[in-house]
């Protein structure tokens, strides 16, 4: 909410149920929002002005609100289309009961791309009182207001009907609103439908209307269409007849409960239907004939009774409408859309193929579980109660996010759903809301134009917001969590949610808010951006934590909800919070935590918790030693954000040693999990980056070795046929690395692989190429060098393209400079600075014929300046880059400015050695001696290597 927005700001709204929760109809009549529920209106008055929760009302700056100072009592509707003529003009004439909120002599509405023919008024006896009433398409038109002027001023509390009728064209698919669509039959004919999508400002196509959240208003509507077609809508048909004898039938519906106008929606077409085994209410399956009888809409129909009913017991809510569609729309713009009792999906989001493979039959059953359930999450979040304004979107997506995993889950527990939600919503997010991330924006966040409404439809709605509510379930504890909900839904029935109102549910429920604060403690994730990472250190017999925003922060504080298992009680299956930090910096005791003596601590248990853990090197070094001794006690989830938030140690807030993470890595040699190895991926090549050039690297290399080798061992180079998906996904991982860290038996391997498959590539096995070209002789690699810069349709030439750098042999890499050099062969540019890239960061050979061609074209320092930083890590090429630069500024291919900017990133490289070279070197064993000569030991050792590639071309 703007700043500016002080006393003269006010808020109008009607609150739908405030005292008294509207309960579900038992029998779903004709609904019109009675009397006594219109007159609950909250009404709270500033400076003599009226304060309620629906609208912002204020000065001229907010011109894109409407005024509210009338408010709808129910729309009659009535729309006629020949959409199956490839008639894309449509008719409607909409009936609009008003109550005037204020005294007033206008009435404003929304609309978009309509012509207003005629505008009479009614008086609530349904007399006419006016006729031909004036109108103006308010300027600017992009706010798209339509004002209505009455005549005469009406008194607060009048009542009386706008009788508005209009004539509009059929959008195209991707501008919403009411839109054509088609799809093509087995015979090549094509078939034109009408269908709608509203969210979030697009029903002012269909009809003028009040198009906000917060506005609830029954609708009655009528479809005049051929009678070659159906209408199908939010509620059941209640009748069907045929116009005058014509071709045209008018499909006339029951009313809709009080709802937006966003959430009607209809569907004008020849489409068939499958029906499920309902036990809550009729659920069928909407398609194009071709995919019914296929067979297609199946799947969906077997799962949506389960999805239904499960919410309705963990909500304790019941669905209020007497049935449920769901509709596959050839052309959707989004991929689904929760209207009230009639769903709309892009058909992949709702369509099983008969022709999937399994992988891909597992993948498409999961993704329609999901979407399915989050569509109908929203028939209670966002249906039922709605938020006030698109500021509170989280409180309808989030929580549709946070159940289209957990719905799912709870049915088919074994299909990882959970896991699932982790890496999909939960990693997206702590990737995504970053400081430096200018959607980072807090949950609530106040919004106006419709351009900036769709931007709020992003992951701080979806994803982020369904991650914190999935941590406060999990810290509330999910019968806490639910039955506060519960409160939420009931209390606020066919009216308006927001923040504060769930707390207030939610603190019913959980009790004593001197223990927790609910209000505070989740608005510190709302109203704030980003989230926290938090130091733990260790002191005596105290824990010392201190939190700030991830990875830069302004003050923030959040009140994070700690999990932990110890050595002792490994209860990683606890998610429940056991302790809520809540300052800026706190001092615990260990016994709180059950810690005893030097036992290892590990917060978040499975990674429920939105935030980071930086622990201390002390904790560290005790977690390392509970991997060596018992790795399996530690859970799986937990042993891979170690690895996380091991590289968050090192490179972000720098509060590690890098002898620590040494530590923690060799603890691999014990990890069967192959997850564990590729999130341990970036801290490899962290260290491989910051070792390459330097004494220790060897070192480095065959520490990669050693830890690899167990796993080598046990289950060797080769896949069986029989073996688990997990051990070939490990066996790659570990190989990729020890041939990397130049095991001779692993090149060996691969370089055999490389010849056979280089004889005969349709029978023999792809190697994997960087290690097969490590080894490779002069006529392999310049074959497969001279096809790559000849030959488009080389079989694995991405794959080739990506690994040719690989060789060992100077030589080579010089013959690969000049191919890169050469614009008359076929490289492209993209391949180009990819092998460029890959010369720069693998090994000190080929940084150093990469090094040697920027050299010789200067202006190459540009597009590779981040990998020449990261590969700088001594004094020695420090000063050879110093000439470089020199000369790149002399030519102004460079300026001073980022001259300065590589001189101190590369500052801040030499201050790393510095810090940190030390503690490597003594975890390797090594002493000042053996430095003095360290630095011809690998240079030694690519001797070595290039001397087996010479003589390998002669075997």
């Amino acid at each position: 909410m703007k700043e500016n927005l002080k006393a003269a700001v006010f808020l109008l709204s009607i609150t739908i149920a405030i005292s008294n929760p509207v309960s579900p109809p038992t029998k779903f009549e004709s609904f019109q929002l009675p009397d006594e529920l219109e007159k609950q209106v909250e009404f709270k008055f500033i400076d003599g002005k009226i304060i309620t929760d629906i609208s912002l009302k204020s000065d001229d700056s907010i011109t894109y609100r409407l005024p509210n100072n009338t408010l709808p009592v129910r729309y009659d509707l009535w729309v006629k289309t020949d959409v199956e003529k490839e008639n894309f003009n449509f008719e409607g004439h909409v009936k609009i009961q008003v109550r005037a909120i204020e005294q007033t002599d206008y009435v404003t509405l929304q609309y978009r791309d309509i012509v207003i023919d005629q505008i009479d008024l009614f008086d609530e006896n349904e007399l006419k009182i006016g006729e031909n009433l004036t109108f103006e398409y308010l300027e600017p038109l992009s706010h798209e207001f339509l004002k209505i002027h009455l005549g005469s001023s009406v008194n607060i509390d009048a009542r009386f009907t706008l009788d508005i009728i209009y004539h509009g064209e059929l959008h195209e698919p991707s501008n919403n609103g009411f839109y054509k669509a088609y799809y093509i039959t087995a015979n090549n004919e094509t078939i034109w439908y009408a269908t709608t999508k509203f969210e979030p400002h697009h029903a002012r196509h269909l009809m003028p209307c009040y198009d906000e959240p917060a506005i609830r208003a029954a609708i009655g509507l009528q479809v005049q269409h051929d009678k070659s077609y159906n209408t199908y809508a939010n509620m059941p048909l209640k009748n069907r007849y045929v116009v005058n004898g014509s071709d045209y039938v008018i499909s006339e519906f029951e009313d809709t409960p009080p709802m937006q106008t966003y959430l009607l929606a209809f569907l004008v077409s020849a489409f068939k239907y499958v029906s499920n085994n309902a036990t809550v209410v009729e659920q069928r399956i909407f398609a194009k004939p071709q995919s019914i009888d296929d067979g297609e809409g199946d799947y969906a129909a077997s799962i949506s009774d389960g999805i239904l009913k499960k919410f309705e017991e963990l909500l304790d809510v019941k669905y209020p409408l007497p049935k449920l569609d769901h509709a596959a729309i050839t052309q959707f713009p989004s991929g689904a859309m929760e209207n009230f009792g009639f769903i709309s999906y892009q058909e992949v989001a709702l369509l099983l193929k008969k022709n999937y493979t399994p992988a891909q039959n597992l993948t498409y059953t999961k993704y329609i579980a999901r979407v399915v359930a989050h569509e109908v999450a929203h028939q209670w979040f966002g249906n039922t109660v709605a938020p006030e304004w698109w500021t509170h979107l989280w409180l309808n997506e989030g929580f549709a996010t946070l159940y289209e995993y957990l719905i799912p889950h709870l049915l088919y527990p074994n299909l990882n759903f959970r896991e699932d939600f982790r890496t999909a919503c939960l990693q997206a997010s702590l990737r995504n809301d970053l400081t430096s991330n200018a959607a980072s924006v807090p949950m609530s966040h106040y919004v106006e134009d419709p351009t900036a409404i769709r931007g709020r439809f992003n992951f701080i709605s979806y994803q982020k917001a369904g991650t914190v509510l999935m941590m406060f379930l999990e810290a509330l504890g999910t019968d806490i969590f639910h039955h506060g909900l519960t409160k939420y839904l009931t209390n606020n029935y066919y009216g308006i949610g927001n923040p504060n109102k769930l707390f207030t549910s939610l603190q019913s429920s959980f009790g004593d808010e001197n223990q927790l604060n609910i209000a505070t403690a989740m608005s510190s994730w709302t109203t704030q951006a980003g989230f926290p990472i938090l130091r733990v250190e260790r002191s005596g017999n105290k824990l010392k934590f201190s939190q700030q925003r991830y990875p830069t922060g302004n003050g923030e504080i959040y009140a994070i909800p700690l999990t932990f298992a110890t050595k002792s009680n490994a209860k990683f299956d606890d998610k429940t919070a056991g302790y809520w930090i809540k300052a800026k910096e706190e001092e615990v005791d260990v016994n709180v935590f059950g810690l005893n003596g030097t036992d290892w601590i590990i917060f978040n248990n499975q990674q429920v918790g939105y935030y980071r853990i930086d622990y201390s090197d002390d904790l560290w070094l005790a977690i390392a030693d509970g991997l060596r001794h018992d790795v399996k006690k530690i859970h799986l989830i937990n042993r891979r954000i170690l690895q996380e938030e091991l590289n968050i140690g090192m490179t972000v807030s720098k509060s590690i040693s890098a002898a620590t993470m040494l530590e923690m890595l060799n603890t691999l040699e014990n990890e069967e999990s192959y997850l564990v190895w590729n999130d341990a991926n970036n801290n490899f090549q962290f260290l491989n980056r910051t070792l390459m050039n330097t004494v220790v690297y060897e070192n480095y290399m065959k520490f990669l070795r050693l830890i690899t080798k167990p796993i080598i061992d046990e289950i060797g180079y080769e896949a069986t046929d029989s073996e688990l998906l997990e051990i070939t996904q490990l066996r790659l991982r570990a190989k990729t690395i020890n041939c990397y860290a130049f095991d001779d038996n692993c090149m060996q391997h691969e370089h055999t692989k490389l010849i056979k498959y280089h004889e005969n590539e349709n029978e023999n096995p792809a190697p994997d190429f960087c290690s097969g070209f490590r080894l490779a002789g002069q006529d392999i690699y310049d074959y497969y060098l001279h096809e790559l810069i000849t030959n488009t349709s080389l079989k694995n030439r991405n794959l080739i393209a990506r690994t040719i750098h690989c060789t060992m042999n100077k030589d080579y890499l010089g013959v690969l400079i000049a191919a890169i050099e050469d614009d008359k062969n076929i490289l492209t540019a993209y391949e180009r600075g990819n092998i460029t890239n890959f010369l720069l960061t693998s090994s000190p050979i080929s940084f150093n014929v990469a090094f040697d061609y920027i050299r010789r074209n200067v202006e190459k320092i540009i597009p590779f300046k981040s990998q020449i930083i990261a590969a700088i890590n001594t004094q020695e090429k420090f000063d050879e880059l110093k000439l470089l630069l020199t000369e790149a500024l002399n030519d102004k291919i460079l300026t001073q400015a980022q001259v300065d900017e590589i001189k101190a990133a590369i500052d801040d490289n030499l201050k790393w050695q510095e810090k940190h070279l030390g503690g490597i070197m003594d975890f390797f064993g090594l002493d000042e001696e053996t430095t003095l000569t360290a630095n011809g030991v690998f240079v030694s050792f690519y001797l070595i290597i290039s001397t087996f590639v010479v003589i390998s071309c002669f075997r």
